[in-house]
């Protein structure tokens, strides 16, 4: 879990879901930096190739207010199931979004990135998805 963090402390506020998200993380990105607040995590990664990514990871429950927004304006929006859950694919020039929501965990999980292959963010969150089965 520890390996690769460079200058940053994980999310500790839900300490599962950060467990789930470095576990999911191929072996040559390295942590960069993450972001906590009450009902987010964000954590960014990296590799030798300069290929990046982040996940974020949103707390969803009754005192949750806030709106979290997925551009899909002149977007290829695909939906899929990976690993049994249904998750949306967004491609809006080459920035990817795969987005699912977990209701028995309270969650939403966002995995982004640009310049990077959409099979790495798909293996990326089928690894999140699967460490929840």
């Amino acid at each position: 879990i520890l390996r690769c963090l460079v200058g940053s402390e994980m999310c500790i506020r839900d300490r599962d879901n950060s467990v789930r998200v470095l576990n999911a993380v191929p072996a040559d990105f390295c942590l960069t930096t993450s972001e906590e607040s009450r009902t987010l995590c964000v954590y960014h990664f990296i590799n030798s190739r300069s290929e990046e990514f982040e996940v974020a990871v949103y707390q969803i429950d009754e005192t949750t207010t806030g709106t979290v927004t997925i551009d899909t304006e002149n977007a290829e929006v695909c939906e899929k199931k990976l690993n049994g859950q249904e998750v949306s694919i967004i491609n809006k020039n080459g920035f990817y979004q795969i987005f699912w929501l977990e209701d028995a965990a309270n969650s939403m999980f966002v995995v982004c990135g640009e310049n990077i292959s959409v099979d790495v963010l798909q293996n990326v969150a089928k690894n999140i998805i699967r460490s929840y089965e």
